[in-house]
């Protein structure tokens, strides 16, 4: 089960702009519903921007960054080393 704090809000809010992991590249996206009612590997589902509601996906906090400027820079450099690797 997701731990709520006391704000209300898990790591992650509904509706809450986020940057999704897709590989080695990040795609902006928006929460769209959370589940917290049971036990899950992947409680959000994601919008992706400029995609068609298909491609809408479950995922993990692990595959996202919050769309601010600390998760802008964090996926700037998450995506220069992946480059550099190459």
């Amino acid at each position: 089960m997701l731990e709520v704090p006391e704000d209300g809000c898990p790591e992650f809010c509904l509706e809450d702009r986020v940057l999704v992991r897709y590989g080695n590249k990040f795609y902006p996206a928006q929460i769209v519903k959370v589940r917290s009612d049971a036990v899950v590997s992947h409680p959000y589902l994601v919008h992706y921007d400029k995609f068609d509601k298909r491609w809408d996906q479950w995922v993990d906090s692990q595959m996202m960054l919050h769309d601010d400027e600390e998760g802008r820079e964090m996926k700037r450099r998450i995506e220069e080393q992946a480059r550099n690797r190459k």
